[in-house]
């Protein structure tokens, strides 16, 4: 049991205050992304995303693919979600279950995918309700990075 607690302080609360991670209940969430077009939550995604990978460079020491990984299956145990990772010698698959709507599924795909293409893997990624899949070729290529060409500003401009 102490060695579980110390774990979980050491992989997450240690340091997610000091990234801007804050605690908000998953209803606020729902309500505010039901207010937003699936066009905003991927532009949203992006410009968090950029931010997430400075803070990724800052939690694991690298920005790299299996630092992703690994921040990413601890923030979704965090949160409640399950999490599954199925690797090939081509490519990982993650699964993610969830009890956050569609919207969801489409913000945080687009969050991680945007990640992931950053450091220039190909991504695929298919969205449902409660669950959505990522496929990442891990045979590496150049990504374009859209990050730069968002202007804040304008994503919830009506």
């Amino acid at each position: 049991m102490l060695a579980t607690l110390v774990t979980s302080y050491m992989e997450w609360e240690s340091f997610a205050p000091r990234i801007g991670m804050v605690p908000l209940e998953k209803e606020t969430i729902q309500l505010l992304l039901a207010s937003m077009s699936n066009s905003q939550l991927k532009d949203i995604a992006t410009l968090t995303s950029t931010k997430f990978a400075n803070n990724m460079l800052y939690a694991t020491g690298q920005p790299s693919l299996s630092g992703f990984l690994d921040i990413t299956r601890i923030r979704l145990q965090k949160s409640g979600f399950a999490f599954n990772k199925f690797v090939t010698d081509d490519e990982i698959r993650l699964i993610v279950k969830h009890s956050m709507g569609h919207k969801w599924s489409v913000f945080f795909s687009s969050f991680c995918s945007n990640i992931v293409n950053r450091l220039k893997y190909p991504t695929r990624t298919e969205v449902m309700e409660d669950m959505w899949t990522m496929v990442i070729d891990t045979r590496k290529q150049g990504i374009p990075d859209r990050s730069q060409h968002l202007d804040p500003t304008r994503i919830l401009a009506v």
